[in-house]
């Protein structure tokens, strides 16, 4: 495969190995180190799947998800028809199709498990909904996520799925820390939401969010973070809290989908470096046993031009249960 034998001639120049801190309190070497032990007696990928997939004609309606789910916002917001002869690509690999570039489907899928670290920026009690823009700036990204039990290689229905990342300049929402956005200044962050949000899974262990397309902050390449909750406490104001995860990990995009996107406004405006997925200590660690990049393929609506769709299975141990590590909890701000 090319694109995985030219990814690690470059890891190869790469340690995979570092002494620093790690979000959530373990260092970087006890999480690779946890990782490679979950490993040898886990399912990290989905490749497995791939005839069961085909047989019981998951890839098929995958396709024809996705196609009527964009047809529906299309619709919804007006655009013109302009579906036809998109550039797709699933990893670096390009081709180009007339039927909205599905067939790329079959992809390995990455799996979470219970080592791949939430970051320092989970908050509890975010909403149940799909739509996590809240009026951010940014290239409209749609994302098709497919919860798949990495054993029995079946969809799973009714489990609930939690996105969180940041917007367009680097900054997650709902934390007030020197090290996100305008830091401690800023105490009205505490209270925002935007491109956080839980979907509950259909029978087909499908969840779909309309967000934006993440921006970088320094030391991580643009990234998504999931995490899935089975049985979660449902509040009557529609937020669910839960730190007890059956899994967690991270999705990232394609590198040089990453380098046109941060060509515009507004993500030229940020003033962080930005780190590339090969130097992403995160990255390097999820690419050793699958592909954590999603598919993609942009959908050049009219008023979204650079809107993306990405797409991915993802496989979760039904066993595997941890306690996340949370940085605050979501509270209604103050109206006095």
């Amino acid at each position: 495969m090319r694109y995985r034998d030219s990814l690690l001639d470059l890891l190869a120049f790469t340690s995979l190995w570092s002494s620093t801190n790690a979000h959530g309190g373990k260092s970087l070497g006890e999480e690779l180190r946890a990782r490679q032990v979950y490993a040898r007696d886990n399912h990290m990928n989905l490749r497995h799947c791939a005839d069961k997939f085909e047989r019981d004609g998951l890839y098929a309606r995958a396709f024809e998800r996705r196609a009527v789910q964009l047809d529906t916002l299309r619709k919804r917001s007006q655009f013109a028809d302009d579906s036809k002869n998109h550039q797709a690509r699933d990893g670096f690999f390009d081709f180009v199709s007339d039927d909205f570039g599905f067939s790329s489907t079959k992809h390995d899928g990455c799996v979470l498990h219970p080592e791949l670290t939430e970051g320092p920026y989970y908050i509890e009690g975010e909403k149940v909904r799909d739509n996590l823009v809240d009026g951010q700036d940014g290239v409209l990204f749609l994302l098709d996520l497919q919860i798949v039990d990495s054993h029995t290689c079946e969809p799973v229905d009714g489990v609930y799925v939690e996105i969180w990342h940041t917007n367009a300049t680097g900054v997650y929402s709902g934390v007030v820390a020197d090290d996100n956005g305008s830091g401690k200044a800023d105490k009205h962050n505490a209270y925002t939401t935007f491109n956080r949000g839980i979907q509950k899974t259909s029978e087909d262990g499908v969840v779909f969010f309309t967000s934006i397309f993440p921006g970088h902050y320094t030391g991580r390449a643009p990234h998504v973070h999931v995490m899935t909750h089975i049985k979660p406490e449902i509040r009557k104001d529609g937020t669910i809290i839960s730190n007890t995860a059956t899994h967690i990990g991270q999705l990232f995009l394609d590198q040089r989908l990453i380098l046109d996107i941060e060509a515009l406004s507004p993500y030229r405006k940020n003033k962080n470096k930005l780190t590339y997925n090969v130097e992403d200590y995160y990255f390097r660690q999820a690419f050793e046993t699958s592909n954590p990049i999603m598919p993609w393929m942009k959908l050049g609506w009219p008023g979204h031009e650079h809107a993306i769709l990405g797409w991915m299975p993802v496989g979760i141990n039904m066993s595997n249960v941890r306690h996340a590590y949370v940085a605050g909890t979501l509270k209604p701000e103050p109206t006095d």
